[in-house]
């Protein structure tokens, strides 16, 4: 997908649970990125309440879904440095959550 306005970050096992359920919002996608999609939808800021609305309907999403981020700049010089930046940032946010939990 070229035209993509919405970046979701996915927890490791929650991909195609995430997949089908963003679905129902609007047109997701993979990404060339690992466990990271994006959605072309009408209205970016709306997509925030449809995804609080589908985890409240069916809870699991929660363990699937770890971030919804709408992108609200010129995506055709941008693409790549911002797909980059949203794995960095899970990545970094995954691995203190990890480091968190291993802690005595």
């Amino acid at each position: 997908m070229k035209d993509w306005n919405i970046i979701v970050t996915i927890y490791q096992e929650g991909f195609r649970r995430a997949l089908r359920a963003l679905q129902d919002i609007g047109s997701a996608a993979r990404s060339p990125y690992h466990n990271v999609l994006v959605m072309k939808v009408d209205d970016p800021m709306a997509v925030l309440k449809a995804v609080e609305r589908l985890t409240e309907e069916r809870p699991a999403l929660y363990d699937a879904i770890a971030r919804v981020a709408p992108a609200m700049i010129n995506r055709s010089r941008a693409t790549s440095h911002i797909l980059k930046s949203a794995v960095m940032c899970e990545t970094i946010v995954l691995s203190r959550h990890a480091r968190f939990i291993e802690s005595p």
